[in-house]
């Protein structure tokens, strides 16, 4: 190309100096002119191609060890404008070496751009720039791949930080640690993958899911579409106890839905497809409520209640062969005596009989119940009334005997002379006692008014009160469940008893009482009204059963307290005794006033008679301490015959024989106590 370019500038200055000798008018040399003018352009071409040539083969172009520094904006617009101005025909002879260049200053362009959106940009972007660079042999590479690894690096953690939000979004404690270890791996630091605020919100986000679990487990209006809403809802991992709780809850109460709405007409095979899933769900829900380990006041109400409702389907289920059998022995036994009778006869209906009939209305079902409700509603309200009569035919109360036998005569009831001999009978008798009370008072106004001072009975009334409220709630008003009395003499030997139920509580009620009467009242095993609830140990003595089935009310036992005391304790005179007996007076005060005004004020505490000897002579009380006590079942006659028990071992181990007066010594301060008694008579007369 240089030698072309020499031999043209040779040939067209000769041309020139010729053109020149001639005359500038002279149309001959016209053509010489053309070609002059042709050969200046080609010229004017092959400047413009070795110009192109000489960039080429310059810095930062030439050579094959090209250097990102040497590469600037400068330099590539001098290339692109050589190549602009070069011919066709040049840029066809330098394509090669263009096309080169061209590409290492885009390579260039493209990764100093790269480096320059640091810190942010895109590492896949920054290596394709690098791995062309390295193509097209670029040598100072090293703080490009470095900014590579960097940015790499940046955009590993912010994956690693997306992953980790993720899991704590979905609750996922597994995925979390696993990503955090697959970190760790890489060398990522705590602090770089925000572990701290992390687990916190994950801690966070699993505790507000957790508690609408717990909100649901309390909430006793939940119902089963509330269980599902929240299981779809939840983002609580599979494996989560909790999770498992509210799937177990859920899959109870569908099971107990699906056994209530299957068909009596139902096959076989399906009823028994859906005894085995309840009997599976129902598994799965008691290991639920053993693992959560919630027992007492912590018990959760729906836990309970599912396990209940889905038993009591399963029985519902089991027994439903049994029902048309059980419809059939109803109607059988309300055609047979004593129901058949009419009028009915009170001597006939015994408790047995009413018992059986109960018995049998419970095990039909209700479409049987329904198809005899009329004879079996008037059998039962005759039973019922029968069963009060006679019930107020062994109490002493004449005034609950006489309403009684008014319900009889009201439903007709034929042989009632027995009932009717047995009231004038306590009438009598309440008459007897009236005269001697009244007599009674007259002798202590005698004395104006002092409760038979010098001349107290020697007689114990042992008492003890079984009511809703603790000795330890002190905010609730106690009502009497149950009153048990025994009356002895002053050597503890029996002269009365007596044990009553108040009635009057409904069944929700005694269901919200506190975990001591859930655990001690309830029935002794399943079956009955109140059944043993699983988290109360092996059943109760029964009081919840009685009190709903009593129909005493708290005056009428009153009365009847009143009666036994009247027998055996002039007023005022015989002290309160039992376990904290003090409590049972408290109650007594606003709950049964008149027994508070008639029994002395005085009060012999058992208990606190054992705590004196436990205190003073330890050794002794271990010998009380190791008595059989496996009969104690919190009745109230139970209570206060151990309490009588406790006295007289008081008296024989811990009131040492040479502290009791003898037989001689005691006859003498009764004489001498009652001529102090005549004096003061005398003189306040």
């Amino acid at each position: 190309m240089l030698r072309a370019q020499t031999a043209v500038h040779f040939h067209y200055g000769l041309a020139c100096k010729e053109l020149g000798a001639a005359t500038s008018g002279d149309e001959a040399h016209e053509p010489l002119r053309d070609v002059l003018a042709c050969e200046q352009a080609r010229l004017d071409a092959l400047s413009r191609d070795l110009a192109l040539w000489q960039c080429l083969e310059s810095p930062p172009w030439a050579g094959g060890n090209m250097k990102l520094e040497a590469i600037n904006a400068e330099d590539v617009a001098a290339l692109e404008v050589r190549v602009a101005e070069a011919s066709e025909a040049g840029r066809d002879h330098l394509q090669s070496f263009v096309e080169r260049a061209s590409a290492v200053g885009r390579c260039a362009a493209s990764l100093k751009a790269a480096m320059d959106a640091l810190p942010e940009g895109n590492a896949e972007v920054l290596k394709a720039a690098i791995e062309e660079a390295q193509c097209l042999g670029f040598s100072d590479l090293k703080p490009a791949e470095q900014a590579f690894e960097m940015l790499r690096r940046r955009e590993r953690i912010s994956e690693f930080q997306t992953d980790l939000n993720d899991a704590v979004l979905a609750q996922d404690e597994a995925r979390f640690e696993q990503l955090l270890t697959e970190a760790k791996q890489f060398g990522f630091s705590a602090s770089e993958l925000d572990e701290q605020e992390c687990r916190e919100r994950l801690q966070r986000s699993k505790a507000a899911a957790e508690l609408e679990i717990q909100e649901l487990l309390v909430n006793r209006s939940a119902d089963l579409d509330a269980w599902r809403s929240m299981l779809a809802a939840s983002n609580l991992p599979m494996a989560s106890p909790l999770r498992e709780v509210a799937k177990a809850v859920c899959a109870a109460m569908e099971a107990s839905d699906d056994l209530h709405l299957a068909d009596s007409d139902c096959e076989s095979a399906e009823l028994e497809s859906l005894h085995t899933d309840g009997r599976q769900a129902l598994t799965e829900l008691e290991a639920c409520l053993r693992n959560t380990q919630w027992s007492g006041e912590r018990a959760a109400p729906n836990l309970v209640a599912a396990v209940v409702a889905l038993r009591e389907a399963l029985d519902m289920a089991a027994s439903r062969p049994k029902q048309a059998r059980a419809d059939v022995a109803l109607r059988v036994a309300l055609m047979s005596a004593p129901w058949n009778h009419h009028p009915p006869s009170f001597v006939q209906i015994q408790a047995e009989e009413i018992r059986r009939l109960q018995t049998k209305a419970s095990e039909a079902t209700v479409e049987g119940r329904a198809g005899v409700a009329r004879e079996l509603n008037t059998a039962l309200e005759a039973g019922n009334c029968a069963a009060a009569l006679w019930k107020a035919m062994e109490g002493a109360d004449t005034q609950v005997l006489a309403a009684r036998i008014q319900d009889a005569k009201g439903l007709s009831f034929s042989d009632l002379e027995l009932a009717e001999q047995r009231l004038q009978d306590l009438q009598a008798s309440e008459q007897m006692r009236r005269a001697e009370l009244i007599q009674a008072n007259h002798s202590a106004k005698k004395v104006k008014d002092r409760w038979w001072e010098g001349a107290e009975s020697s007689n114990l009334i042992f008492l003890d009160l079984e009511f809703t409220a603790g000795h330890y709630d002190f905010d609730a008003v106690p009502r009497v469940l149950e009153v048990a009395a025994v009356i002895t003499d002053q050597d503890m030997l029996e002269l009365g008893r007596g044990s009553w139920v108040v009635g009057g509580f409904s069944r929700e009620e005694l269901d919200g009482l506190g975990s001591f009467h859930q655990e001690h009242f309830r029935d002794p095993g399943p079956g009955g009204a109140f059944p043993p609830l699983p988290d109360f140990g092996c059943g109760g003595n029964g009081l919840f059963s009685e009190v709903l089935a009593s129909t005493k009310t708290k005056e009428q036992v009153e009365d009847a307290l009143l009666g036994l005391f009247y027998a055996h304790c002039p007023p005022g005179a015989c002290p309160l005794v039992g376990y904290s007996v003090q409590c049972d007076r408290e109650v007594l005060k606003v709950e049964m006033p008149r027994l508070y005004r008639y029994v002395s004020h005085q009060i012999m505490d058992v208990t606190g008679f054992l705590r004196l000897a436990r205190i003073c002579l330890p050794n002794k009380v271990k010998e009380w301490d190791r008595r059989d006590n496996s009969r104690y079942n919190h009745r109230a006659m139970n209570d206060v015959e151990e309490s009588i028990t406790a006295l007289r071992w008081v008296r024989k181990n811990v009131f040492e024989r040479a502290g009791i007066p003898t037989a001689e010594e005691t006859e003498h301060a009764a004489v001498a106590s009652e001529r102090v008694a005549d004096r003061l008579a005398t003189a306040m007369s």
